[in-house]
């Protein structure tokens, strides 16, 4: 089932961005200056990395990393999920289900376009949040049985 939106056409084009050498001090300081709850992580224009606030809170708060002093780097997921632009909605929705990620950035041949998240989602067609959690739940019952 496709949706008549693209991502290319929906996506947040302004991507609050950060390098990997970044403080996790200064990438919190970022996130909550902005309102975001994510950052990718980039080397020229290649994204690399991605950061949430529970990658903050789980990676580098309970483990009692020294925030001012350490690198993004250090606690940045590095495999990243992405879509392509060209992308129908559907199937941004499924990928970021079946990986129970709330955050997919937007990248064209390395490049980060964009980024789209489950708030976006759902601020165009709040129905589909539906869609989000069922591809989620599946894939965590699907986990739990192996």
């Amino acid at each position: 089932m496709e949706s008549s939106y693209k991502i290319g056409e929906i996506m947040t084009n302004n991507v609050i961005v950060s390098a990997p050498g970044e403080s996790i001090y200064d990438c919190a300081r970022k996130m909550a200056y902005r309102e975001i709850s994510s950052l990718v992580i980039i080397d020229g224009t290649y994204a690399i990395g991605i950061i949430t606030e529970q990658d903050i809170a789980r990676k580098a708060v309970a483990k009692g990393l020294k925030a001012k002093t350490t690198p993004i780097s250090i606690i940045m997921s590095t495999n990243l999920t992405s879509v392509g632009p060209d992308k129908d909605l559907q199937d941004a929705i499924q990928i970021m289900g079946s990986n129970n990620i709330k955050h997919l950035p937007v990248i064209e041949n390395g490049s980060l376009l964009g980024i789209i998240t489950s708030k976006d989602i759902v601020a165009i067609e709040p129905v589909l949040i539906e869609m989000l959690k069922i591809t989620s739940s599946n894939k965590n019952h699907e986990n739990n049985n192996h």
